[in-house]
């Protein structure tokens, strides 16, 4: 971590707590795991990220211009750490190690700290594990402190709120992301009060979803609250074991066996299937949309054979030689795609055309009625 330097310091004694509640954590009364620092630097900015020591200091620029300079680890050890505070940094830690699900006859030992990046090590001495660990500092106005832990596959962000006015320090959950080695699937989720999202990554296959919180669903503003779907966990598990290329409606079918309960419920609710690695290349294959429970959008590739329909009367049949577009309106365009004028005649006429793509619009009409319960 690059810190300024800092100067015209007023007062040696600054290492202060904003709140004493801060290292008087004896109102929870619970067991932790130990915790212990190999590394004094790491000890003393995790006191600045828990906000138990103080991270910056009042600077006098003028006599009407005060500038608030940022504290370096380094300093702070010279000036000194009290052990209560020492204590409490360990304690605190330990709260949220727990909250993680470490148990508390746990011993973490954090060692291997780099202070550019804010990582370090954290050994399980019982369990004989290890995990990555990395920090990011709280933004004054819009971000809370997080945490990234790096265990075995998986990689999960939470969010740091603070022990104050009685309130015990935890961690939330931000977002997480998991990867399946037998398949090498790659599940991606944030989490936040609004929405549940999730993308699923497989060389140039991506899977998206999101479905928005229920307006039932109440939730207090900065009370850590994140909407998360039933069964969020056998889901995550589902997702992480689907084959490429898949069957959107199956895909669909599962995800309210498991998670939904009343799909009207639900504002938006919208799984789209991507192929591409390039951001601005990646085109659409399958895509279900709904919009309180009302189907919007259904549109499905099957053996090279893509079908697109919707609530406004827009239809789309493509395959490999000709694409077909019918609008609400009633007209119609027809495309070519063939590599010469020779391939024309094994083409067969525009009517045998437009009947074969209208019998495949035809089954997946059928199939989005088995999703909806209402023609499209």
């Amino acid at each position: 971590m690059n810190l300024p330097k800092i100067i015209g310091r007023q007062d040696k004694n600054y290492i202060q707590l904003e709140n004493k509640d801060k290292t008087d954590l004896s109102f929870i009364k619970e067991d932790v795991p130990e915790v212990i620092f190999k590394d004094k630097e790491l000890l003393a900015n995790l006191g600045q990220w828990l906000e138990i020591l103080a991270s910056s200091e009042q600077t006098y620029i003028s006599e009407s211009l005060v500038a608030y300079m940022p504290i370096s680890a380094k300093v702070l050890l010279e000036e000194g750490i009290h052990q209560n505070q020492r204590d409490a940094i360990a304690y605190t830690f330990g709260v949220l190690l727990k909250q993680l699900g470490v148990p508390a006859t746990e011993t973490c030992i954090f060692d291997d700290y780099d202070e550019e990046n804010f990582t370090c090590n954290c050994h399980f001495e019982n369990e004989c594990d290890d995990a990555r660990v990395r920090f990011r500092w709280g933004a004054w106005m819009d971000a809370l402190p997080e945490i990234i832990l790096d265990y075995h596959n998986s990689k999960r962000t939470y969010e740091y709120l603070t022990a104050i006015n009685g309130r015990k320090p935890r961690l939330c959950l931000q977002s997480f992301t998991v990867v399946n080695p037998l398949n090498s699937n790659s599940i991606y989720s944030y989490l936040s009060p609004f929405d549940a999202q999730y993308k699923v990554s497989n060389g140039e296959n991506t899977l998206s979803i999101k479905v928005d919180r229920p307006k039932r669903i109440h939730y207090e503003s900065g009370s850590g609250y994140v909407f998360r779907l039933n069964n969020d966990q056998e889901l995550v598990k589902y997702l992480l074991e689907l084959d490429f290329p898949l069957a959107i409606d199956e895909v669909y079918k599962r995800m309210c066996e498991l998670s939904i309960d009343y799909i009207d419920e639900y504002p938006n609710f919208h799984i789209v299937v991507e192929k591409g690695v390039d951001d601005k290349e990646k085109k659409v294959t399958d895509e279900i949309s709904l919009k309180d429970g009302k189907l919007c959008i259904f549109t499905m590739t099957k053996n090279g054979k893509k079908v697109s329909v919707n609530s406004e009367g827009e239809i789309l049949y493509q395959d490999n030689q000709f694409a077909l577009n019918e609008h609400r309106e009633g007209n119609m365009e027809y495309h070519l795609n063939i590599p010469s004028m020779e391939d024309l005649a094994s083409l067969g006429t525009i009517e045998d055309n437009i009947a074969k793509a209208r019998k495949e619009i035809s089954d997946v009409r059928s199939l989005a009625k088995m999703i909806s319960g209402k023609d499209i």
